[in-house]
């Protein structure tokens, strides 16, 4: 039998949130560096999105990661997250690379919510975390790109880049650049559409302290949905790339064949895509969300992380108790005469203007009410089999 004490404070709280990201993002790193096929289509029906990821024919190794990520903030307000990352070719282990910008990005956001009202900072500064994790791992010799899409509750989309994987607008059979490739040519207005690895970038996640990524805002009245690519996608002619996605008749059906048009094409690098409508329906305000937590799809399976409750933390200092279920109190009680000097052995001296410990339980009912009221983090991973 073992407890943990713990009085809630400012430092503590904040190494709380601290240690708790990092435990959700160690986990999504293992998630997304597991054996997988060589391709793979994820459709999530729920949320209007797909993403899929295809090694291609010339490479051995796909160091494409793509993800979807659905969530909620402190206040209970929901929001999804797609993010695609691409692992420098030329650079060392670029699939690690990629896994722990993705899973960085994901648990680093995560954390940012559930204390900062401010969706597009907790953006940033999920960014920041995840080149400064990669940074700190491989020291500037590994780095991966990153695009993301947020959605967030009342409608508000911004996207984010960094390096030269890209963020596109689709409506009808028009596909738009929104984003801004980190290379000369980008930076200097020339978008150029066709051919890998023509240009050094400018940044790129892992570079260090100097980032600088490219947040913005979508125009609430725009329609159509979200592209986020590799490239080992957007290297095809962009007329192919908006009819395809025009006529495909749904973001599943859409991310498969451009996936597979790229290897028809010669395959000459990993091509991941994700997609994702505009109008897809986000709950403000979730019923059935009592805890924390986040949905994670990618090509090739799905992940459930569950957390710590949504509620404020106390205000005043709060004991909390972790541990092994305790043994049934024996203790005589005060009227009961003198304690023997094993039960004086055995009992914590009192300290003055502390809270009260929690009672101890003897009972199944009594240990499930206990687990409800503490606060502390219970990580969960589940792999349900349901396919959407």
């Amino acid at each position: 039998m073992r407890y943990i004490t713990q009085y809630y404070n400012d430092n503590f709280e904040k190494y709380f949130m601290i240690s708790v990201s990092n435990q959700i993002s160690s986990r999504i790193i293992t998630w997304l560096m597991r054996r997988t096929q060589k391709s793979g289509e994820r459709r999530v029906i729920a949320l209007s999105s797909a993403v899929s990821s295809e090694i291609g024919v010339v490479r051995v190794e796909n160091q494409d990661r793509v993800a979807i990520a659905r969530g909620s903030d402190f206040a209970g307000r929901s929001f999804i997250l797609v993010a695609l990352s691409d692992g420098i070719g030329g650079m060392k282990n670029g699939a690690e690379c990629a896994a722990t910008a993705l899973g960085t990005f994901f648990g680093a956001f995560s954390e940012e919510v559930q204390a900062e009202a401010d969706h597009v900072r907790c953006l940033s500064r999920a960014t920041h975390k995840a080149n400064l994790a990669v940074h700190g791992k491989f020291g500037g010799e590994g780095g991966a790109t990153l695009v993301a899409a947020l959605i967030s509750a009342g409608g508000l989309v911004h996207w984010l880049s960094v390096g030269d994987s890209r963020v596109y607008h689709s409506l009808g059979t028009k596909l738009t650049q929104i984003s801004v490739d980190d290379t000369i040519a980008g930076q200097l207005g020339k978008i150029i559409d066709h051919g890998l690895g023509q240009s050094n970038l400018l940044q790129f996640i892992g570079m260090g302290k100097q980032l600088e990524p490219h947040i913005a805002k979508f125009d609430t009245e725009m329609q159509g949905s979200i592209l986020l690519t590799s490239d080992g996608v957007h290297f095809l002619n962009p007329e192919w790339l908006g009819q395809i996605v025009g006529h495909s008749p749904d973001p599943g059906m859409c991310v498969r064949r451009l996936a597979e048009l790229a290897k028809w094409c010669g395959g000459p690098d990993n091509a991941s895509v994700a997609m994702i409508a505009l109008d897809v329906e986000i709950n403000d305000n979730p019923i059935n969300q009592p805890e924390f937590g986040l949905e994670i799809w990618d090509p090739f399976g799905e992940l459930q992380i569950i957390g710590w409750q949504a509620r404020p933390m106390p205000a005043t200092p709060a004991l909390t108790v972790r541990g092994d279920t305790p043994k049934a109190d024996t203790t005589p009680s005060s009227n009961s005469g003198p304690r023997s000097t094993q039960s004086k052995m055995n009992q914590p001296k009192p300290k003055r203007n502390k809270p009260s410990r929690k009672p101890k339980v003897k009972n199944k009912e009594q240990i499930d009410k206990v687990e409800e009221d503490i606060t502390v983090p219970q990580l969960l991973m589940k792999f349900p089999n349901k396919v959407n």
